[in-house]
């Protein structure tokens, strides 16, 4: 124990301790990519003050200019109500002198690995949260509403980019053509094309075979969606009937759900301290 609290104190026992375990946090962290960030787009910030995006009506044309004539202005850029303001969060450990004198550095490798699933957990329920629960967009709709949004319906007659119940071909092609029929706020149509399927677990064997290729010497049984889009199984999903499109939102001059990091803290930083009233790290 004096050796430990000695080398609390008087050596670099406790960065390398902190280096080491940063560099396991890290690496359990970035070892895998959670499915959400394949549907928003990222962002960074320089600080925590509110960020005000800048609104793309996507009216890109074009005039004829005569001899002498003049270029019309092109309204493409507009003021915009959506907003990212960053939040901090965190948590605080303790390694006390008695678990570094008696761990065998189980404790080293797994509470990194304990960190980083949290780390990944936490934002993934809160990009979840926002479908699951329907949340408001910055117009102070839902972000899927049938007539403001035009991308919502749970009736069977309506066509949907989000759809209560059943994965049939009828029910996926009025996703898709919805989808491609998204337009700006200029009118202009966005050209969005549908990358992932989205469904609860409930789903997924239901979306897999609709995914799937179907050997057929007749036309009329062929798959016209067999690996025309990306499956995503969400366990955070908790209606049981509700599946999602999405396109990808990198390729798109539209955007969906954007989320945000400050620059140069990306996903999970750590500091350390010494606490002598706890002999712990």
């Amino acid at each position: 124990q004096e050796i430990v609290k000695r080398a609390w104190s008087t050596s670099d026992f406790p960065q390398l301790l902190t280096a080491a375990f940063d560099r396991s946090l890290r690496r359990f962290y970035e070892a895998h990519e959670d499915a959400w960030k394949f549907l928003a787009r990222q962002e960074n910030a320089v600080d925590f003050r509110a960020k005000t995006g800048i609104k793309v009506d996507g009216a890109v044309t074009f005039d004829e200019i005569p001899e002498g004539g003049e270029y019309r202005e092109a309204p493409i850029l507009q003021e915009e109500a959506a907003t990212i303001k960053l939040k901090k969060y965190g948590r605080k450990y303790s390694i006390t002198d008695i678990a570094v004198i008696n761990d065998d550095l189980s404790v080293f490798s797994r509470l990194p690995r304990l960190m980083a699933l949290g780390a990944r957990q936490f934002q993934s329920k809160q990009f979840w949260e926002i479908l699951a629960n329907n949340k408001n967009a910055f117009d102070g709709h839902p972000l899927f509403h049938e007539t403001n949004h035009k991308n919502f319906a749970n009736q069977a007659s309506t066509p949907v980019i989000y759809k209560k119940g059943t994965i049939d071909e009828t029910f996926l092609s009025n996703a898709r053509t919805l989808m491609r029929r998204q337009t700006s706020p200029a009118g202009e149509i966005l050209t969005i094309t549908p990358k992932y399927l989205i469904v609860p677990p409930e789903l997924e064997t239901a979306a897999q075979k609709m995914l799937a290729s179907v050997l057929s010497n007749k036309s009329a049984d062929v798959n016209p969606f067999a690996n025309s889009l990306e499956l995503i199984v969400a366990p955070s999903l908790t209606d049981d009937k509700a599946w999602y499109l999405a396109a990808d939102p990198n390729a798109i001059s539209a955007d969906g759900i954007v989320y945000s990091y400050l620059n140069g803290q990306e996903g999970l930083r750590t500091e350390s301290r010494v606490n002598w009233d706890t002999d712990s790290l």
